[in-house]
């Protein structure tokens, strides 16, 4: 299985791309903590606003070959290996056919091939988090103290990587006490579970106090970040738009993303489940709330926008239940026509991520762009990446200095200064008016304007058909480059 899981995500590694913001300052974040190592103890010890274990092991991973690929072979490494703590959930939930069911659909999910291939984050979590709840369920069915302590040694792992897991220890806890699924375990053993999964986030907060004064400044910024992005859907129209994507976003990315066989058959399983075995709902319950948290934070309070990223966990824990919804199909309509439609669920299976992967590799314009966020294929936009060759080719090696547009929505900038081989220092940003003492000091050369970015939003900035002013420097725009990405020279 592991073996199979492997072969699509080799297949893509050497072509796919860090893509948005996550995957490459991430990259960039663990090769500077490489030049520096050191135990990152806060927000602005090294970490921003992530978590430190995801960039040590990036950081490592620098040492052996490049920061462009270190991030993708640590991803791709944990995604195969996702394939164990899988396969030994869904086998004792419901049996091995159900183990090797679930790992198929792992291998073909688009949407993990993608995490796997890039340096982001999620690839690291969901095989942290499963092996933490592999561990748990064994826990639940043997009794075992040792088990319990390697679900929280696990979940510890996963809290260091990611802010979302941090749900995670009491809602699990709760959901087996309120379902009754604690036979095997004491209230002492759960609530020793729960104090050992506090060691990191205790950690983390004292030494955030002891820099910031706010032991929960990191998800201060980060729900700052998330209500800035809300805020933008102004107007009613807008607003009204937004708070529907909470409602229906998670179901259409989970028949999108796992395609719609494969995630019908997982929703036919869930059910059958909830109503036939009840010390199993645990499970359903872990799935669930974090789309429910989500989706009350977008739909009721309008401060969140949804992202398929934070739902990674949920969706590998419904190919658990795939071969549940298959049982339930053979009971309903007989064997003969459920194999039908098992062979439906697997050609769509198969075909989507490919069609999706095939719309969007080095493809540009309104479906490409639309469908990015979902694809196996996972390259940026080519007027970035044709920007981002210039830099790398004439303004790196000519010392002449680069200011960098930015786009709050897409981000762009970002792969523009990693690909273009600048360390995110060297871009001069115009944010702000005190921005422009590094132009006036540095004289930079060259000037990256995006559609829709803040650059001309400046006082200082003014925009005249090709010519681009900067704090009365006259730039010219150069041919050669497509929009959104518009590059300038300094005149002579």
């Amino acid at each position: 299985m592991m073996a199979v899981v492997a072969l699509p995500r080799l297949i893509l590694l050497p072509f796919n791309e860090n893509l948005y913001g996550d995957a490459i300052s991430r990259a960039e974040m663990g090769e500077r903590w490489m030049a520096n190592p050191h135990l990152i103890t806060a927000f602005g010890d090294g970490a921003g606003q992530y978590g430190p274990l995801h960039l040590y092991l990036v950081g490592l991973a620098t040492a052996f070959v490049d920061r462009e690929v270190a991030g993708r072979i640590v991803s791709l490494l944990c995604g195969v290996l996702t394939v164990v703590p899988l396969y030994r959930l869904a086998r004792r939930l419901a049996g091995w056919q159900a183990g090797i069911v679930a790992c198929l659909g792992l291998a073909v999910w688009g949407l993990h091939i993608q995490f796997s291939t890039t340096a982001a984050s999620e690839s690291v979590a969901v095989f942290l988090m499963l092996s933490a709840l592999s561990a748990f369920s064994s826990a639940l069915e043997t009794g075992r103290s040792r088990d319990l302590v390697w679900a929280a040694v696990w979940l510890n792992l996963a809290e260091a990587v990611r802010y979302d897991a941090w749900m995670y220890p009491p809602v699990l806890a709760a959901a087996v006490l309120l379902i009754g699924a604690h036979a095997s375990l004491s209230r002492r053993q759960l609530g020793g579970f729960v104090a050992a999964c506090l060691l990191f986030p205790v950690m983390w907060m004292v030494g955030n106090y002891n820099m910031h004064g706010d032991p929960t400044f990191p998800f201060d910024y980060i729900n700052g970040e998330h209500r800035r992005w809300a805020a933008t859907y102004n107007g009613f129209w807008r607003e009204v738009w937004l708070r529907l994507q909470g409602i229906g976003f998670w179901p259409v990315m989970a028949l999108v993303t796992l395609t719609p066989g494969v995630a019908a058959f997982s929703i036919v399983g869930i059910v059958a489940v909830w109503r036939e075995r009840r010390t199993v709902r645990w499970i359903i319950v872990m799935l669930s709330a974090p789309i429910l948290y989500y989706a009350a934070r977008t739909t009721i309070f309008g401060d969140f926008v949804p992202l398929t990223r934070f739902m990674a966990v949920s969706l590998a824990l419904m190919l658990v239940f795939v071969w549940d919804g298959h049982r339930v199909a053979t009971r309903w309509w007989g064997s003969g026509r459920a194999r039908s439609l098992v062979r439906a669920a697997a050609v769509l299976a198969l075909a989507i991520p490919v069609v999706i992967g095939w719309l969007t590799f080095r493809h540009d314009g309104p479906v490409p762009n639309v469908i990015r966020p979902v694809s196996p294929a996972s390259t940026n936009r080519r007027a970035v990446m044709s920007a981002a060759a210039f830099v790398r080719s004439t303004v790196v090696p000519g010392a002449n200095g680069l200011v960098v547009d930015t786009d709050e929505k897409t981000f762009l900038d970002l792969p523009l200064v990693f690909y273009g081989g600048l360390l995110e220092e060297q871009a001069i940003r115009v944010r702000q008016p005190a921005d422009l003492s590094r132009v006036e000091r540095e004289r930079p050369g060259y000037v990256v304007r995006l559609d829709g970015g803040s650059l001309v939003q400046q006082e200082a900035v003014r925009l005249s058909g090709r010519t681009l002013m900067l704090d009365g420097t006259a730039y010219d725009e150069l041919d050669g480059f497509s929009a959104p990405v518009h590059v300038y020279r300094r005149r002579p």
